[in-house]
């Protein structure tokens, strides 16, 4: 089969969403340098398809801000 969205992608996409109602994370995918990161880099993706992810970067400090120190330092 060829083309077409897969289960990771749905769920990247998915989690995406739900962070861009974070105001500092919306800041972030705005900016295109860390929009790139984001989007294009292996480590903060895998990052962001770990199960229940969203909730424990929105309840939890430090583990958002090791999704910023990720997208900050990937290159």
């Amino acid at each position: 089969m060829g083309g077409g969205l897969d289960i990771d992608d749905i769920r990247f996409h998915k989690n995406i969403r739900k962070l861009k109602k974070e105001g500092w994370f919306k800041e972030l995918s705005d900016n295109a340098n860390y929009y790139e990161r984001i989007f294009h880099n292996e480590v903060v993706r895998e990052y962001l398809l770990q199960d229940n992810i969203v909730e424990k970067i929105k309840k939890d400090e430090q583990e958002r801000n090791n999704l910023i120190s990720l997208i900050k330092a990937s290159f």
